[in-house]
This record gives C-alpha cells, structure tokens and sequence, in this order.
C-alpha cells in the first residue's frame, strides 16, 4: 500500500490536535490504571509532569505531520529533560517506558477511530510515522534518565567517599558537628570490614542496604570500606559477606585516627589474605597472625630476606628447598611432608639438614621454625603474580 501523502495525512492530525483535552486526560488515566508508581503521584505533579510530557508529545508530533516535517529530526531536548525528571520523582525507568507504550497505544486507538472508511492509507502512514516518532522520543527519554542514574550515582559515591574520610579524620571531639553537617546520628564506635571481590565495588548500593542496623560505605582502593555499627556487627558482617569473596573485619573502634589505624591494619590483612590466596569469606587479626606480622615491619622484611632467602636462593637454584620447607611448615611432620611432596622421608630430612646449614635455622626448633615461617610468609608475598593484588 502506497503511503499517503501530507495533505491526506493533514485532516487526521488536526483532529487529533482538536481533541487534545479529551486525549491527554485518557492518557494519564491509562497511566494510573497500569502503573502502580504512576497512580501514587501527586495530583498537581501528575498534571505539571507527566502529562505535560504526554501532550507536548502529541503536539509535536501532529504539528510536524501537519508542516510535512521528518520525524527524525525533532529537538528531544525536552523529552530527555522529562527523563531526568521521572528519576528524581522515584518512577523507575522500566514504569517510565511502560507508560511510553500506552501512549503510544491510546493516541493510536484515536487515530484509527477517528480516521474515515475509506483512510486505509492514511492509517497505514500515521501508524509509521507515529512508531518512528516514539522509538525517537522514548529513546531520548531514557538517555535523560540513564545519564541522570550515572551522576546521581557518582554524587553519591563521592558523598559516601567524603563521609567515610571525615569519619576517619574528626576529632572525637567534634563528632556532634560531623553528624550535624552530614545529617547522621553517629554510634560510638565502629568495626571497619573491608570488602573485596571482583563485583563487590557494583553491589555497593546492596552493601549500602544490608545496613540497616547502621553503618556506612565507601569505595576503598579496588574493594569496599564499610563501618558496621559496633552494636550490629556480627549481623552486619554475615550480611556483607554474601556481597563479597572475601571480608577482612577490624575491631570495633572509636572515630577519628584510632578508626583510621584500624582500617589501615585492615587494608594490610586484605593484602597478606590476598597474597596468601585465603579463600575464607570472613577473616579477621586472629586468622591472619603469620601473614600480618611478615608485611607489619619493611625493616623485618629486609632482615628475612637477607638472613633466609638470599643464602637460600643463591643453593636452591630450582626452589626445591623452599617447597619443601613451605610444606614441612604447614604440617610440622616428616612423614606427611614426604607423602604431600611425593618423595622418601630420608629425601625431607636430607633437605631440612640443608636448609638448617644454609641459614644457621633448624625447622625442627620452635624458636627457628617461627622465623622460617616468617620468611616463608615473605617469599609468597614476594613471588605473588601483580594481577592477584587487591
């Protein structure tokens, strides 16, 4: 079927023009009857908003079939700032496209009544013409609501940011102007748990959720900071943990510098949990003592790496010393040293006597075996690959 041309199309737009005030309210009934969010609008925003969308909408549309214009080419400026809107009225966007389509509906529902008999071409033109004209205008709209997300995410971001810092930076002092300035009630103290994961920095919306009980979030580095109310931590933590692949929780805290020395220990377990390749959900000071006390002095790490490693690496050309040290740690038995490295027990032994000459340390003495472990601890953090860095 040829399409119609301007001066056919004419008469049906004008109608449609004349009967707006009839149109538009049906439009915005249609909205409320379908859209649980649309029905709890205010009457007067309902009207000011959302239907002044609708019938500029129509409008346009019409005013550009009458003038013979490409639909393509309108200003959606307006239709974009109307997306803007609906975000920071609540709507959301999918309630916002929902009521794009029963607009789309209804002005098509008038358009075939009020066409005549014999307006097969005209109807069979408007109808693409006016799905080409909502594709365009509700694509705009979204792009407005969309870009308006993004910012208010990044608004919120940076406020959770600002919160988080100050909290680490007041003077106790001054936690009753902090909460003023921020609008917050404040507890008295705080259990940093820092959350990592290769998703963990997108749920932080979630995160923000599970603290009901109180709390805050920030972005930290790769991870998430979270400040768990002292009197809802462990909720807070078996809430948190489902969010992440890994939990590192401080203790609980008081604001200002001695909640900013807690994160800071929090942020080295993070590194010695990563480094170790700890798979644990929820890990605190008491599981991480050995891989803390290896990274809490640079000048202690220097002495191993010179008093252990050095004199170890210069004779254990393929690292079979260290392996075999590593596993006789981790079990403190011969037999299942041999057994997990697949070789004699007399091989283990000849190897630990090695190690003892090479660095004056016994492994079978408690007192040498601590350093040893010490080192080993170093030696993993050292030879970890950059990419399993937190």
């Amino acid at each position: 079927m040829a399409e119609a041309p301007t001066d056919e199309l004419a008469p049906v737009a004008q109608r449609l023009l004349d009967d707006l005030d009839r149109l538009v309210p049906r439009m915005g009934a249609s909205y409320r009857t379908a859209i649980p969010s649309y029905a709890q609008i205010d009457e007067r925003l309902f009207e000011t908003e959302v239907l002044r969308t609708s019938r500029a909408a129509v409008v346009i549309f019409c005013e550009r079939v009458l003038a013979g214009q490409d639909m393509d080419a309108i200003d959606d400026s307006d239709f974009r700032w109307a997306g803007r809107r609906r975000l920071q009225m609540g709507i959301t966007l999918e309630d916002s496209l929902h009521a794009f389509r029963l607009a789309a509906r209804v002005v098509w529902e008038d358009i075939t009544g009020t066409a005549g008999p014999t307006d097969g071409r005209v109807v069979a033109t408007l109808a693409g013409l006016w799905l080409q004209y909502i594709d365009r205008i509700s694509t705009a709209f979204a792009e407005g609501y969309v870009n308006a997300s993004h910012e208010q995410l990044r608004r919120i971001d940076a406020q959770r940011r600002e919160l988080v810092d100050a909290l680490l930076a007041v003077d106790p002092a001054d936690a009753a102007g902090l909460a003023a300035r921020f609008g917050i009630t404040l507890a008295r103290r705080y259990a940093p748990v820092l959350l990592a994961g290769e998703h963990v920095t997108a749920n932080v919306d979630a995160v923000a959720a599970t603290l009901r009980d109180g709390g805050f979030v920030g972005h930290r580095g790769g991870g998430l900071l979270v400040l768990a109310s002292a009197d809802s931590l462990d909720a807070s933590v078996l809430r948190l943990a489902a969010r992440a692949d890994l939990a590192i929780v401080g203790e609980p805290t008081e604001i200002g510098s001695p909640l900013r020395s807690e994160v800071t220990l929090v942020e080295r377990l993070l590194e010695a949990a990563v480094a170790a390749g700890r798979k644990d959900s929820v890990l605190g000071l008491e599981d991480l003592f050995v891989e803390h006390l290896a990274r809490s002095s640079d000048r202690v790490r220097d002495a191993l790496r010179s008093r252990v490693l050095a004199p170890l690496a210069t004779e254990d050309r393929d690292g079979t010393f260290v392996a075999t040290l590593a596993a006789f740690l981790r079990s403190g038995s011969v037999p299942m040293t041999a057994a997990g490295l697949h070789v004699h027990a007399n091989t283990v032994l000849y190897r630990l006597k090695r190690i003892t000459e090479i660095t004056g340390l016994d492994p079978r003495v408690p007192a040498d075996a601590a350093v040893l472990l010490l080192a080993a601890e170093v030696n993993t953090d050292d030879t970890a690959a950059p990419e399993e860095q937190p």
